[in-house]
């Protein structure tokens, strides 16, 4: 609903107009503008397990967004998430309400053995776009896609680690490095419950990269798995914790993802998802035979410069810290992203979204299909370690 005001009172003081549930600052020169419908956009979440990440996001944006509901199987903790958030319980996707803007489908998809893309899909079908969380296989994204372009809608995959400040660091400097300079090799250190956004870093700093090449030399190493090849012709070593507890599969990562980009100056590097972006540089002597005394052959600028660089040192914050405000953080930036693509008419970024996506889940796919099944985690042999022990 638009409406045209002209201001004439008050000139010089801002003036409030209520319009239908509609509230707009008007400018103060006087002129006549155009006050555009901002109502706040309805979203019903799916699954309560990491759906409640989403569901705090929600809530703690509501001038932005109204949760209508939540949409799961009628376990105790739905019953309790609904009471905590005032909302109301589907466990019948025929009993949502019509009038839905997005949804967010925090259910395991299809590749993963859960209901997500069939939910996804019903919902598509029924008018409604919608945010499904990675990962998502590549026939999954272009089935979804394909529902949501013929229906005018929108559907995205939802990646909160590609929104951490500490990873937008990292690939920032990596792009910039590689546009430049090129690679001797790229090394990675993940568990494989986070393979999907590792394939993600991967096509964001290699954006031409569609597959990649293994050679065929995987080998065991302990509780890891070892193995090579290449993308966008740079030489690749993984090193992957595939271990699985089936009883708690998201309750133990030994890591989240490290990443080290070796250039002939020096290596980039992410000691942790959560962590620090370094700089290394490589050591390198001019060949002065006639310096003679005081080693004047060590007074050359890369010498005098230091032997590390923090890019950017984020702050050390607990797991505790991270999942309560980091991850919320992070998930409502993917929520914002699929309002963005709802509200803007013109599709090419989002067609370009798809595409990325597409190559990230085709990589993904090549990394898991490498790797294989993982192995059963039946034996709880963690000790927490404090740092005065070290």
């Amino acid at each position: 609903m638009e409406k045209l005001i002209k201001c004439r009172r008050q000139p010089f003081k801002y003036r409030k107009v209520i319009y239908k549930n509609t509230v707009n600052i008007l400018e103060r020169t006087g002129k006549v503008i155009n006050v555009e419908n901002k109502h706040k956009k309805r979203v019903l979440v799916c699954g309560t397990r990491f759906g409640q990440f989403y569901l705090e996001a929600i809530t703690r944006n509501s001038d932005r967004f109204e949760l209508v509901g939540i949409l799961a199987n009628g376990s105790e903790r739905s019953i309790k998430c609904a009471e905590r958030y005032n909302t109301q319980l589907f466990t019948n996707i025929n009993d949502i309400p019509k009038s839905i803007d997005f949804a967010c489908v925090v259910v395991k998809s299809s590749v993963m053995g859960g209901e997500g893309t069939t939910i996804t899909l019903d919902l598509l079908n029924r008018g409604v776009s919608v945010l499904l969380e990675q990962p998502v296989h590549y026939k999954d994204i272009k089935e979804c896609a394909k529902i949501a372009n013929k229906n005018k809608l929108v559907f995205i995959v939802g990646n909160l680690y590609s929104n951490l400040e500490s990873t937008k660091d990292f690939i920032k400097s990596a792009k910039k490095l590689t546009s430049t300079y090129s690679p001797n090799y790229i090394e990675v250190k993940f568990a494989t419950q986070v393979s999907y956004p590792l394939a993600r870093y991967l096509v964001e700093i290699f954006s031409m990269a569609r597959t990649i090449e293994f050679n065929d030399n995987m080998k065991n190493c302990g509780n890891l798995q070892l193995v090579t090849g290449s993308i966008s012709g740079v030489p690749l070593m993984i090193s992957a914790d595939n271990r699985l507890d089936p009883k708690s599969p998201d309750s133990y990562l030994s890591m989240f993802h490290q990443i080290s980009i070796g250039f002939e100056s020096g290596t980039l590097m992410l000691s942790e998802t959560f962590g620090n972006t370094l700089w290394i540089p490589s050591l390198y002597i001019e060949d002065d035979k006639e310096a003679v005394g005081n080693y004047p052959f060590l007074e050359t600028e890369n010498l005098l410069d230091k032997t590390s660089f923090f890019i950017n040192e984020n702050s050390n914050k607990s797991y505790n810290d991270l999942f309560k405000e980091t991850w919320v953080q992070a998930v409502f930036e993917d929520i914002c992203l699929i309002d963005k693509y709802i509200s803007n008419k013109n599709k090419v970024n989002y067609g370009s979204y798809i595409q990325r996506e597409l190559r990230l889940a085709n990589i993904w796919q090549n990394i898991m299909d490498k790797l294989g099944y993982p192995s059963i985690k039946d034996k709880d042999d963690y000790k927490f370690i404090k740092i005065e022990k070290l």
